[in-house]
């Protein structure tokens, strides 16, 4: 009887629990969990085959999410030719807290930068550099 009671207390809360954070916490902390936004604001706003300049190691999620396409770089410049998409732009990702040190990096494209999502877990931008 007491054995019984006292599995309960501990199995009850769990099993109402679960199913509550699985349908309400964790799609509100998807943002802070992945980068799949970004990803998806990516292929909505750019060719499939557009690279995307990583300035620093990416999330495994975005990886997962894009699969191909990511050049690693710590500054852009205007001669690096093959992180252009078709539409002349240099699309990039990085953490909101290296924003000043991405910008820097970007830079010397001279062109104006856009934000095209920003999320707790990626910053994605597009550059038109002033040189085409």
């Amino acid at each position: 009887g007491a054995r019984k009671v006292a599995v309960a207390l501990f199995v009850l809360p769990a099993a109402l629990c679960v199913p509550l954070v699985h349908v309400r916490l964790l799609p509100a902390l998807e943002p802070w969990l992945n980068a799949r936004g970004v990803a998806e604001t990516l292929r909505r706003v750019a060719d499939e085959d557009t690279p995307l300049v990583v300035l620093e190691t990416p999330p495994t999620s975005l990886r997962q999410a894009l699969g191909h396409n990511l050049v690693s770089r710590t500054r852009v410049t205007p001669d690096d030719r093959d992180v252009r998409a078709r539409d002349g732009a240099v699309y990039a990702a990085f953490r909101p807290a290296h924003e000043g040190e991405a910008m820097a990096a970007l830079a010397p494209l001279g062109g104006t930068s856009q934000v095209l999502q920003r999320t707790p877990v990626l910053v994605l931008v597009r550059v038109r550099p002033a040189t085409p």
